[in-house]
């Protein structure tokens, strides 16, 4: 995606990203240090998140959080399963651990005015 578009969808999300991971003011990049900035920001950071339509319960959970939800649903079976083997009235079969839905909201048109994003208002 050219910078140009990231910058006018989702200029909010980078500036938060620029000066959370690097300390950089946008207003004060050049154009080069923009981009260099931008592709090197990590893959959970707010503007890839924005970019991919992500419900915002779902921003929080990073590639680790769902791997550690992963463990413990399978730790918690293998759990079950040895005392399920060892008795004679096995206990109840564990829940897995709830998870964000993944389900896509209607994309919002951005319009940047300046230093600012306007949204209009949704009906």
């Amino acid at each position: 995606m050219q910078l140009a578009s990231v910058y006018s969808d989702h200029g909010e999300a980078l500036e938060r990203d620029l000066f959370f991971y690097y300390g950089v003011d946008i207003n004060e990049c050049s154009t080069r240090r923009l981009r260099v900035l931008y592709e090197g920001l990590p893959y959970d950071a707010r503007t890839y998140q924005e970019m991919g339509d992500m419900p915002d319960e779902a921003r929080l959970w990073t590639v680790d959080t769902y791997m550690q939800a992963n463990i413990i649903d399978a730790l918690a079976w293998v759990q079950w399963s040895i005392v399920a083997s060892n008795s004679k009235h096995p206990p109840r079969k564990p829940k897995p651990i709830d998870r964000p839905k993944l389900t896509r909201k209607p994309p919002v048109k951005k319009k940047w005015v300046g230093k600012t994003v306007y949204v209009p208002p949704q009906s």
